[in-house]
């Protein structure tokens, strides 16, 4: 029961967070730097190709348009 309810406080702090540090287009940019440099140590790495992808596409794209 103790693991339910710490997870229920983690879902309730959750909005909280995100009204305090919105995201924006500017940290979604951070975050494809952070990628490209990970893919720097290990080029083959697929998961990191996908969230690269995943961010510059298809996230990045999608908030700048309703920015």
């Amino acid at each position: 029961m103790m693991k339910e309810d710490e997870e229920a406080e983690q879902e309730k702090d959750f909005p909280e967070k995100l009204e305090a540090s919105p995201i924006t287009s500017e940290v979604i940019e951070e975050m494809i730097q952070k990628v490209e440099q990970r893919l720097k140590q290990v080029p083959k790495n697929r998961t990191w190709n996908k969230a690269k992808r995943q961010l510059k596409k298809d996230l990045l794209t999608r908030k700048q348009k309703f920015e």
